[in-house]
């Protein structure tokens, strides 16, 4: 039960439709249990378990994409850990100095962000792999807006 209302009380409204179809079949598995089954029932047993491991399914589903998206985060706050430019402000640089500086500077900089980008789009493709479901989905495409929406404020930190 506490697995069950902590997944609805934390379930986001672009996750929701995406685990619509296992909310769905807990429900009604549960509104079974709960017209023809008591305590004292024989089945009461195997219920129970067969509840706890749609539950457990449908929560580590979520707990899976929830990772995703925190695991996202945290390398998008790498690309905001590092200054774009480390230099002495004792000494004074010429153009050139600072112009091959700052190429370097862009260059590991882009490293970063392109290696960091392939991290994300695993992180995706993990999640779709999850949830199962086509990536032409209308609801797919919407959890994948709500994820670029957080790579985009992420890029703008």
């Amino acid at each position: 039960v506490n697995i069950y209302n902590s997944m609805l009380a934390t379930l986001l409204d672009v996750e929701q439709p995406l685990l619509q179809a296992k909310l769905d079949d807990i429900d009604k598995f549960l509104q079974k249990g709960l017209k023809h089954l008591n305590w004292k029932s024989h089945a009461i047993n195997e219920f129970v378990s067969s509840t706890m491991t749609k539950v457990k399914e449908a929560n580590t589903i979520l707990q899976t994409i929830k990772s995703n998206v925190k695991e996202t985060q945290v390398v998008l706050k790498q690309f905001t850990d590092q200054l774009m430019i480390d230099r002495n402000n004792t000494k004074t640089y010429t153009i050139e100095q600072f112009q091959d500086m700052l190429k370097k500077s862009i260059a590991a900089r882009y490293t970063v962000v392109q290696k960091g980008g392939g991290v994300i789009h695993e992180h995706l493709a993990n999640s779709n792999a999850t949830v199962k479901v086509s990536k032409t989905n209308e609801n797919w495409r919407r959890y994948v807006d709500y994820v670029n929406q957080i790579v985009v404020e992420g890029l703008c930190e």
